[in-house]
């Protein structure tokens, strides 16, 4: 599991700037999905207010509603060849749904059950792929190159990740909380 350093700044009593926490933070895997892992560094499901003592607002669900936000780090393995098994095949049983549902609230309802990957959340993720490579694959079948250093802003939209590299991509996230326009 990847881990991270984590240091939150907040105010004291007397209103003044302090370092309320300085912490290593690890990330969780994906239950079924070998390699795909997920840092859940910060969020909130409302607007943030201030001054706080810079503890980690507490939120449940994976995605965040309107008004809240999230702040990872996705790890996106390489693509399985096809046809091949092993002990992390990406071919989720019931067990893992269930892990899955408990570790990461909300996520699985997101997904196309008839398009493996393939999901929609009511956020805009603002994307930063930090190292190696991957595709946004979107529904109608075109795929998006990404490479360090690129930037996407995945708005509402049917999509999945793909990476046919080999190597390991890590993407850093943040997400906001976002509704369908009243006129779409």
């Amino acid at each position: 599991m990847a881990t991270i350093r984590r240091v939150v700044a907040g105010h004291n009593s007397t209103g003044k700037s302090v370092v309320s926490s300085d912490e290593q933070i690890a990330g969780a895997e994906v239950p079924g999905l070998a390699g795909f892992e997920i840092l859940d560094i910060w969020g909130s499901n409302k607007t943030h207010q201030y001054p706080d003592d810079g503890t980690k607002p507490a939120y449940s669900a994976f995605f965040a509603p309107v008004g809240g936000y999230r702040f990872m780090i996705c790890v996106i393995p390489p693509d399985p060849e096809i046809g091949e098994v092993t002990d992390g095949d990406t071919r989720s049983d019931a067990a893992d749904l269930e892990k899955t549902e408990a570790a990461f609230p909300g996520l699985l309802e997101t997904f196309d059950p008839a398009i493996p990957g393939m999901h929609r959340s009511a956020t805009v993720d603002l994307i930063y792929v930090m190292e190696g490579r991957c595709e946004l694959e979107l529904d109608d079948g075109v795929r998006v190159k990404l490479a360090a250093g690129d930037t996407f802003i995945e708005s509402g939209t049917m999509h999945a990740w793909r990476n046919p590299y080999g190597v390991q991509c890590k993407i850093i996230a943040a997400i906001i909380g976002a509704e369908l326009a009243k006129d779409a």
